[in-house]
C-alpha cells in the first residue's frame, strides 16, 4: 500500500483513484460561509517529501470527520474532490490546490509503527535561509518578510502558527530556555527588545534600493534600506516641544504649563526634543528623512537642552 501512494504535490483536479499518507498540521477554527456549502474547518496535511495540501470540511460531514482527525497523527487519505485555488490570499498550504473530505471519502488511520513522525514532514525553514528579496518567491513561507532592522517576519491572512510541536527543535528551545533564564528574564525586564536598544546591522546589499524605488512602492508600510548621501535641510530649528513624562509631541509652546494630550501629565511645560529633516540623495533620486530624540543626538552630538538654549541665545542677540 505504501508504495501506492501519490506525493501530494502530483494531486490535481485531474486526478482520480488516488491515495495519499499523510500527517495532519493543524486544525482550523469553524469558518461561517455564506455559500451554498454553508461553515466549514480546514485543516493542513503534509507528506514525507515536505509538501503541504490544505483540507475543508463542510458542516453536513464535520460532527463525523473532525473527531477522527487528531493533530499528529498519520492517515491514508483518497477519493476527495480536489479543486484548484484561484486566489493565491485563500492558500494555506505549498501547493494550489485544496481536498475537500466528505463522508464518501476513504479516511483511514496509519497505524503507530508505520506513521510520519512531524519533524519528517514540516516544512520549517531556518531564520538565516530566509530570502527575503520581494522579486523572490519563498515557498512554503505563509508570512510577511521585510528587511527593517534585519529579517522581519510578520503574520498575513493565510499564516498558521503552530504552538509547542512535537519535534527536536522544540526540545532545544526550551533547554535553551532553561540554561539561558536569566538572560531572558533580562531581556524582558530592561526590554532590550525594543527598537532603540537593538543593534542595527549593516544590511547586505542586495537589501538596498535605490531612492527612485522607494519613492515607487504603493504599499502602505515602507520599511527598506537606502544607501545616501545625508544633508540636514536650512533654516530649521533642530527640536520641538515635547511632553517631560512620555515625549511625545506637546503642541503648547516652550515654557507654557499645559496637560499633555497622549500621558495625561498635568502642571508641566514641555521639555525640548530634538527633530529635524535631513535630505537623503543617491544618483536615481532625493528623499527627505525625519530624525528626532535619542537618534536625533546622536547625529548631532549635542543634546536637546544645549541645541534650545543655544537657539534662545541667538534668538535674543538678533
Amino acid at each position: 500500500m505504501e508504495d501506492r501512494c501519490v506525493p501530494l504535490r502530483n494531486l490535481d483536479e485531474k486526478t482520480v483513484e488516488w491515495y495519499t499518507k499523510v500527517i495532519l498540521l493543524t486544525k482550523g477554527i469553524l469558518v461561517n460561509s455564506k455559500g451554498k456549502a454553508g461553515s466549514f474547518q480546514r485543516f493542513l496535511f503534509a507528506d514525507k517529501k515536505k509538501t503541504v495540501m490544505q483540507a475543508v470540511i463542510y458542516t453536513k460531514d464535520l460532527n463525523f470527520l473532525e473527531q477522527k482527525l487528531q493533530l499528529y497523527e498519520t492517515y491514508y487519505i483518497g477519493n476527495a474532490f480536489i479543486t484548484k485555488i484561484e486566489d493565491p490570499k485563500y492558500q494555506y498550504g505549498s501547493v494550489p490546490f485544496q481536498m475537500t473530505l466528505t463522508r464518501k471519502s476513504f479516511l483511514e488511520k496509519v497505524e503507530r509503527t508505520k506513521s510520519y513522525h512531524l519533524d519528517e514532514c514540516l516544512p520549517i525553514t531556518p531564520f538565516w535561509e530566509i530570502d527575503v528579496d520581494p522579486d523572490k518567491e519563498n515557498e512554503n513561507l505563509s508570512v510577511k518578510l521585510g528587511t527593517f532592522h534585519g529579517t522581519c517576519v510578520g503574520a498575513q491572512n493565510n499564516t498558521k502558527i503552530i504552538f509547542d510541536p512535537p519535534i527536536p527543535e522544540t526540545n532545544s528551545l526550551k533547554t535553551w530556555i532553561v540554561e539561558n533564564k536569566d538572560y531572558a528574564e533580562n531581556v524582558i525586564k530592561e526590554k532590550l527588545y525594543e527598537k532603540q536598544k537593538q543593534e542595527v546591522r549593516v544590511p547586505k546589499e542586495k537589501h538596498i534600493r535605490q531612492i527612485n524605488q522607494v519613492l515607487n512602492i504603493q504599499h502602505t508600510v515602507k520599511n527598506c534600506w537606502v544607501k545616501a548621501t545625508a544633508t540636514i535641510k536650512d533654516n530649521q530649528r533642530l527640536y520641538t516641544a515635547i511632553c517631560p513624562n512620555c515625549d511625545n509631541p506637546s503642541g503648547a509652546p516652550m515654557g507654557i504649563i499645559s496637560t499633555c494630550n497622549y500621558c495625561g501629565t498635568s502642571g508641566k511645560a514641555p521639555k525640548p526634543g530634538l527633530k529635524f529633516v535631513i535630505n537623503l540623495a543617491d544618483i536615481t533620486g532625493t528623499l527627505q528623512a525625519v530624525i528626532q530624540n535619542e537618534y536625533a543626538e546622536k547625529l548631532l552630538r549635542y543634546s536637546a537642552d544645549e541645541v534650545y538654549h543655544n537657539h534662545l541665545a541667538v534668538s535674543t542677540n538678533i
